[in-house]
């Protein structure tokens, strides 16, 4: 995802550092225009009266509309003058806030959950809500940033699940931007699972429906759960081809690395360039300590070679070259 789970950098590739693959992005997300797009996922029995829950979503919002109800991620609710059931997942107004709706059940009465400056536009984020029965919390990249009690309970509400919509024909409250890896939980997700989990792919038997949007084409979005809750475009949604590949490796930062040879076609003298998507989880307290991408040797007489690389509590990437005798080196940083 280039979401911006990841950024991107320019300059190359030979001795990266990794473990076992974990999922960084989908071949495809869906873009919703904000003018009747949508996925109906249905109303199945699994869906209904969930004591706890989990919401998961990648989304690039590219407009917030003036208002926080304004853009639904995730919704299963439904409202009168007389009573309001079910929950949503939503974002909107200037200042760029995510909320979690529930209906209290009787009269026009909603209880809501809101993290204030919690999202940017046009980047990937990944956002998630969840509710155990007592408290509802938001997290936007594996990180809290609201919470609420809430003892409410969820009061089903009798209608179809969708991404990117409410289902109300007066007031349906379309989504603008670009939307991934939707998933919906039985119970509620603790703060280490959501961050551990929200770049790789899942299952587990509390996972009630999870749309990868990995389908690319056609008006069908396969349930990857396992459990046959395949869902149904409505008015074209586009297809978004992303940027990154569906895998990246994970590195822990104590020995894991890539080893990619010795090859004379890595000895570069005049020219070179050095590209690659990193997803940061620890800068430590030095530019030089993160290696991305390395071909360089020395010693006390002499300093060969390359190095793209990041760190320090700024945030620091820098590229390293030897500057051949002695121990001297030339650092171009940013």
């Amino acid at each position: 995802m280039s979401k911006q789970k990841i950024f991107k950098i320019g300059m190359l590739l030979f001795c990266l550092m990794a473990t076992a693959p974990s999922l960084a992005a989908q071949d495809y997300s869906l873009y919703l225009n904000g003018d009747g797009q949508y996925v109906n996922c249905g109303n199945p029995d699994q869906f209904n009266s969930l004591g706890a829950l989990t919401v998961e979503a990648w989304i690039l919002p590219s407009d917030f509309k003036a208002q926080s109800h304004m853009n639904t991620i995730v919704a299963k609710t439904i409202w009168s003058n007389d009573y309001s059931h079910g929950w949503t997942l939503r974002y909107g107004s200037e200042n760029g806030s995510l909320n979690f709706n529930v209906g209290c059940g009787v009269g026009n009465s909603w209880f809501d959950c809101i993290a204030d400056n919690a999202l940017t536009l046009g980047v990937w984020q990944h956002v998630a809500a969840t509710y155990d029965g007592s408290n509802i919390k938001l997290y936007v990249n594996g990180t809290e940033k609201a919470s609420q009690a809430f003892v409410g309970g969820i009061t089903n509400a009798d209608i179809d699940l969708c991404i990117g919509t409410i289902l109300n024909a007066l007031d349906p409250r379309f989504m603008t931007g670009q939307v991934d890896e939707v998933r919906i939980w039985n119970v509620a997700r603790t703060a280490s699972e959501i961050s551990s989990n929200m770049n790789q792919s899942v299952s587990g038997a509390n996972l009630v429906a999870y749309y990868k949007m990995s389908n690319g084409s056609g008006s069908t979005l396969t349930d990857d759960s396992g459990n046959g809750h395949n869902a149904e475009l409505s008015g074209s949604p586009t297809w978004a081809v992303d940027l990154l590949p569906d895998y990246s490796l994970q590195l822990n930062g104590d020995g894991q690395y890539v080893n990619c040879g010795s090859s004379t076609d890595f000895n570069f003298s005049t020219a070179l360039s050095v590209e690659a998507w990193i997803y940061p989880t620890d800068f430590k307290d030095q530019e030089h300590l993160n290696t991305i991408v390395a071909k360089t040797d020395w010693s006390n007489e002499h300093s060969y070679g390359w190095t793209l690389r990041y760190g320090s509590d700024n945030g620091t990437l820098n590229f390293n070259i030897g500057g051949g005798g002695g121990i001297s080196w030339i650092d171009c940083r940013a």
